[in-house]
Parts: C-alpha cells; sequence; structure tokens
C-alpha cells in the first residue's frame, strides 16, 4: 500500500510564541538534566538516556558471507534509522564477542587466500598490530579494517585510500589505535576529537566528521532526539541548492524519508528561525498521524553550515519525535502536545559545540 503525505498548516501560533527562538549561547542546564556529546558537539536532555548502537547480530553481517548495512538500534531491538556513523555495538556477552571474532579471523583468511589465488603482489595484504588493544586488523592494498574490543564493547573502523601510499594510510591506522578510547554514554570529553556511541576519537580539530546519533528518555520511552553533526564542505555546482535549504529538508523529511506516518500536520503557520550552535537555520513542529491512528507528535530543525567560515560551522541536524506506544507498553503516560513541544525546543537550545578545555 502506498501511502501519501499531507502537511496541512495549523495556524496556532501566538504572538508571543512567534517571537520566540532559541539561543543555543543562552542555554543553561534546567534540573535533572544531564550533557551528552555526539562528534563535536554536545547536546542536554533530561533524565537518563540511552543510545542506539549495532546488536552483535547487526554488527557482525559485516563479516558474514556478503558484506551488509545494518540499522543501529536500542537494545531492546527498537530501531534507530536515522544514526549514522562507524559500527559500533551495545555492550557484548563473551560468547557473543567470540563469534564476532572468530567472523573477523574467516574474513581475514578469506582476503589472505584472495591475494594467493589471484596471484596479487603479497605486499597487498598484511596482518596488522593492535598494540595494547584487544583486536584484529588487516591491510589489503591500501585499506585497512580494524575491529577493537573495548569495556565489551566492540567497534569496527574501516580506512584508508587507493591514491594514497601505504606509508600516509598507516598513520591514520596508528591514529585509529592511539587514539580511539571507551567513554560512558553521558561522558563529555574535554580533548579535541569525535564523540560516538560508547567511544571517542580524540584528533587535532580539523577532520572532517558525518555522524548521527539516537538516543531515547528511559523516563520518557516515547521520546526518541536524534542530533546529526558533519563539517560543513563545499557545495557542488550540479547540486540544486533549492532542494538543500533547511526549509527544503525538513519538508522532505515529513513528506518522504519519515514513513511511520500517514499524515503530519504542521502546527505552527511559518518554519521559525533557530540557532544550533553557531549556526542559523529552521524549525518545525507536526501532529503526526501513525497507521494505527495514533496520534503523536515530531520536531525537526536544520541549520546548514558554512565551509568558507574561519570557526566551526557545521551542518546540524536535530530531531524530537513521539510515539506513544512506546510508552504506553511499560505503563507510562505519553507526553501531551504542550509538554513535549517545550521540552523539544529546549533541548534544540541546548546543542552547542563541546567545550575543549585539554591542549
Amino acid at each position: 500500500m502506498i501511502f501519501r503525505y499531507f502537511l496541512k498548516t495549523v495556524f496556532t501560533i501566538s504572538v508571543a510564541s512567534i517571537a520566540t527562538t532559541c539561543f543555543a549561547r543562552d542555554f543553561e542546564l534546567p534540573n535533572g538534566w544531564n550533557n551528552e556529546c555526539v562528534g563535536r558537539m554536545q547536546i542536554s536532555m533530561p533524565g537518563t538516556f540511552e543510545v542506539a548502537a549495532k546488536s552483535a547480530q547487526s554488527f557482525g553481517k559485516y563479516f558474514g558471507e556478503v558484506a551488509e548495512q545494518s540499522q543501529f538500534e536500542f537494545i531492546d531491538g527498537q530501531i534507530a534509522g536515522y544514526s549514522k556513523g562507524t559500527d559500533i555495538t551495545h555492550k557484548l556477552i563473551q560468547n557473543q564477542i567470540q563469534n564476532i571474532f572468530d567472523m573477523v579471523k574467516k574474513r581475514v583468511e578469506s582476503t589472505r587466500n584472495l591475494v594467493s589465488k589471484e596471484k596479487e603482489n603479497p605486499n597487498n595484504f598484511e596482518i596488522l598490530q593492535t598494540g595494547q588493544k584487544t583486536g584484529i586488523a588487516y591491510r589489503y592494498k591500501n585499506g585497512y579494517v580494524l575491529v577493537l574490543l573495548m569495556n565489551g564493547h566492540l567497534i569496527k573502523k574501516i580506512g584508508g585510500d587507493k591514491n594514497k601510499e601505504w606509508e600516509s594510510v598507516e598513520k591514520e591506522f596508528e591514529n585509529d589505535i592511539n587514539n580511539i578510547k571507551y567513554r560512558d554514554t553521558g561522558e563529555i570529553p574535554t580533548d579535541s576529537g569525535i564523540c560516538m556511541p560508547y567511544f571517542f576519537k580524540a584528533d587535532s580539530g580539523n577532520e572532517p566528521r558525518w555522524i548521527a546519533m539516537t538516543y531515547r528518555l528511559k523516563e520518557h520511552p516515547d521520546i526518541t532526539i536524534m542530533l546529526k553533526d558533519e563539517k560543513a564542505e563545499p557545495i557542488p555546482s550540479y547540486v540544486n541548492r533549492s532542494k538543500i535549504t533547511p526549509a527544503a529538508k525538513i519538508d522532505f523529511f515529513w513528506r518522504q524519508r519519515y514513513q511511520n506516518t500517514i499524515e503530519a500536520e504542521y502546527l505552527w503557520s511559518f518554519m521559525r528561525p533557530i540557532k544550533l550552535a553557531n549556526v542559523w537555520g529552521k524549525a518545525a513542529a507536526v501532529k503526526m498521524t501513525r497507521r494505527g491512528g495514533e496520534t503523536d507528535f515530531g520536531y525537526y530543525a536544520v541549520a546548514n553550515g558554512d565551509p568558507d567560515a574561519k570557526e566551526d560551522t557545521p551542518n546540524l541536524e536535530l530531531y524530537v519525535i513521539q510515539d506513544s506506544k512506546n510508552a504506553k507498553s511499560k505503563g507510562i503516560e505519553p507526553m501531551n502536545k504542550e509538554d513535549f513541544l517545550e521540552l523539544a525546543q529546549k533541548i534544540a537550545a541546548s546543542v552547542r559545540h563541546r567545550p575543549i578545555t585539554t591542549q
């Protein structure tokens, strides 16, 4: 069945609310809220929260017979389809870890055999050392695969470039080995670098990033929050700029990308200006009708960065989405519209660059 998405405008804005704009730099952490980091950004959310990552099964798909992309999810299996970035698992038990390492070893041997069978230069394959860290790594031509185990979590890093000499790629590999560290959810590093689910990679502050992390509030399991942090890069000449404005991205999200509703109505008569971190963008809230007839609310904000700016002005996207059934299944009352909109705007106001204090 094909569902069509109807975006209706509902005129419900008061003069006072029209004048309200969230400024990240003015954000003060409310009581009971906690900080978290995504990429180079910091975000605040109420109470405790959990982050989406890969299950043992989805992480292992890459090392199966056929390489396959798998989705991020919460521990109970709820999909977080908009998370992006490095493959990382939730905490695993020992037999899950061993099974994955066995699959990695098979991939290593199949790659070694491929080089031999095809009579390639034997220097195209090499087992790489992971030093003091538990893991497996190998090189094929000028690319490498690295799998590390830290505190029960696995992380997979693929690197390299066919256009670079191995000596240059080797430095990238050593950088991964030396700078990828475990972090608890909610732990905010003070070094320059990239925050990922359960991990942090220190860097110089200039490296590009493209990461989206999704969270679920434990006290309000009907609420999920996604923040995407991407280094702004020059826009290619062939790209239609009118289709990548914040307003266009928001409209596309509710019309086509988010496919869990049959109808979405804008709650505001126009998209509101918003400042995510140090970048101006747009935000919109909607009332959604689910396929089962349930009513939920959603909030989406987009800000396009400037690649030519002297300071880091990234491309940022934030959503706060309600799915009432996830709260009702746990005997928890879902948020009403007023509380949801207040929460979403406070979370948006909290987005800022993570403070760097370590030199």
